[in-house]
């Protein structure tokens, strides 16, 4: 999957020098730990002073922005999922969802000439020096192809699939944590499944795999755009696709009308839910900068962290959602069991998790419409991590682990469009066929028994 050794070796030494990537897990985890340490230490401060102004989210922004890799990732998830990070930071961070430090063009012009035998201002008719966009794994240039088609390459950085690697040697340092808080978590499975999921990111061959079926099942979807790829433009290091022009999320957050946001948050729900229980797939990278609006839709942008599901996953999940929208608590135990969230012999709370479910699929109990917010995001938060008491009992299968993006990302991104709408009529359409019979929504005194009210925990 990854290049040769010698991949550093064909990158001039000056030249890469400029990228400013720190390697090796210790350099890293070090660089890493001081600079959210002393961006917590500047906002401890600010606060003693009253200046709430950026809190250190300034400077540790730019720290990711350089590291790259999995640190600026949780960089990324930082500035859309609400933990409660110190005030500033996440408008500061926020800019890593497209913008940070940028290769030199003499790098990309190299990667591009070893994967695809041309400098790319001899393969295409059009190509512009300065980045589009620099993230996590690879940057993206604006182009025209020879037929003059306008596209947007990215290229990955050099020796990314390293950098990850020793981000993940720090994460497996926690797995012994992880053991502590929740006992019943298989760590080295959960931290196989990232490293996983994240060296297939650094592979855009995969990455183009993953679009080219998106883009297939949607194609006649209305509303979601999938950008069309151009193969005979990509490599390992290199991705070409439809160049998709439109208004970036926060552009779109702060200035579209409530209808249009309504609007836009149920593609991007329905994408992600037709997704799974669709194709058997899940996008799990739901953070802002991977969206794009125009007056036709959404565009989504990003295919490279994918998790493709079984069928029987698949099948036992609808079951889970349709047993607990119909009341059949007996049905939602046994497939809480087969998902592999629990055993059936032991402590495990049955009655308290089904509530606890309920109230983490809300906007699919009644048919009215309701305000997802960031207060409804971070109540879920409270749900699963503190109001838990299953806690101590609840597994976590390692193909699951990434459907947990679903609750703390795609929710966090809804709740940024402030969107008022119901969800539980394309949820139904999603879960059941046509002419089937569906379960009647909730009534008022069932999500006051069960505990889903507004200002309810679960």
């Amino acid at each position: 999957m990854s290049k040769p050794d010698d991949e550093d070796a064909s990158v001039p030494k000056a030249a890469q020098a400029l990228v400013s990537i720190p390697a090796g897990s210790l350099k890293r985890g070090l660089k890493l730990g001081a600079a959210l340490l002393g961006a917590v230490g500047r906002a401890a401060g600010r606060r003693l002073i009253g200046d709430e102004a950026d809190g250190g989210g300034e400077s540790l922004a730019a720290t990711l922005g350089k590291m790259k890799g999995v640190s600026m990732k949780l960089g990324q998830m930082l500035s859309y999922v609400d933990l409660q990070t110190p005030d500033g930071w996440r408008s500061s961070l926020s800019r890593l969802q497209q913008r940070s430090a940028p290769m030199q063009h003499e790098i990309v012009s190299r990667i591009v000439e070893q994967d695809l035998g041309h400098a790319p201002e001899v393969l295409f008719a059009a190509w512009e020096r300065e980045p589009l966009a620099a993230a996590s794994i690879g940057q993206v240039h604006q182009a025209r192809l020879q037929d003059g088609t306008e596209v947007a390459t990215k290229i990955r950085y050099p020796a990314i699939d390293r950098i990850v690697l020793d981000d993940l040697q720090n994460v497996q340092l926690m797995r012994h944590l992880f053991g502590m808080m929740a006992p019943k978590l298989d760590s080295e499975a959960l931290m196989a499944e990232l490293r996983e999921r994240f060296l297939e990111e650094c592979d855009y061959r995969q990455e183009a795999a993953n679009q080219r079926d998106f883009r297939e099942f949607f194609l006649s979807e209305p509303g979601v755009i999938v950008p069309k790829v151009h193969a005979a433009q990509c490599a390992e290091r290199v991705l070409t696709m439809d160049l998709i022009r439109g208004r970036s999320f926060h552009d779109f957050a702060s200035t579209a009308s409530q209808a249009e946001r309504d609007r836009a948050a149920t593609t991007i729900h329905n994408f992600a839910f037709k997704s799974i229980f669709g194709l058997g797939a899940l996008n799990c990278d739901p953070h802002p900068g991977n969206y794009l609006f125009t007056a036709e839709g959404v565009a989504f942008l990003d295919f490279g962290c994918v998790r493709r599901f079984s069928p029987e996953l698949v099948r036992v999940w609808r079951s889970m959602v349709r047993s607990a929208l119909e009341r059949d608590q007996p049905r939602f135990r046994e497939a809480v069991v087969q998902i592999g969230l629990a055993d059936a012999g032991t402590r495990f709370d049955f009655d308290a998790h089904y509530r606890q479910y309920l109230y983490l699929i809300r906007p699919w109990l009644t048919g009215e419409a309701v305000s997802l917010t960031p207060q409804f995001v971070s109540q879920t938060y409270r749900a699963l991590l503190v109001a838990n008491p299953n806690r101590a009992q609840l597994r976590m299968p390692r193909e699951l682990l990434f459907a947990n993006r679903l609750q703390w990302g795609l929710y966090s991104v809804l709740a940024q469009l402030r969107p008022n709408l119901s969800l539980r009529e394309p949820m139904l359409d999603i879960l059941y066929e046509r002419g089937e019979r569906r379960p009647a929504p909730f009534t008022d005194s069932e999500l006051e028994r069960y505990q889903v009210l507004p200002g309810h925990s679960g």
